[in-house]
């Protein structure tokens, strides 16, 4: 009876255990997803070894990005009407 009991324990402790793992699968991560976090490390002006790291959603890298593209128009565009010479 003792050894009944215990290979039924074993079994349910098996299956348990199984179920566990099934479960604490990790899905596949989609890096191209807007809320996906992704971090660089810059280095640091002057330093050799020192690194700042930053980490920001890929919405938050994208909308970093446009906003640069941004700035770099403006200023090609301010800076095409040329010198003034008048005053």
């Amino acid at each position: 009876m003792k050894t009944l009991s215990s290979v039924a324990c074993a079994m349910l402790m098996s299956i348990s255990a199984v179920a566990w793992a099934q479960d604490t699968r990790t899905k596949p991560v989609d890096k191209a997803a807007p809320d996906y976090v992704r971090c660089v490390k810059i280095l640091e002006t002057g330093s050799l070894v020192k690194k700042t790291k930053i980490c920001r959603t890929n919405a938050e890298w994208r909308r970093s990005a446009d906003d640069g593209r941004k700035n770099a128009d403006d200023i090609i565009m301010h800076n095409r009407g040329g010198v003034n010479t008048n005053g």
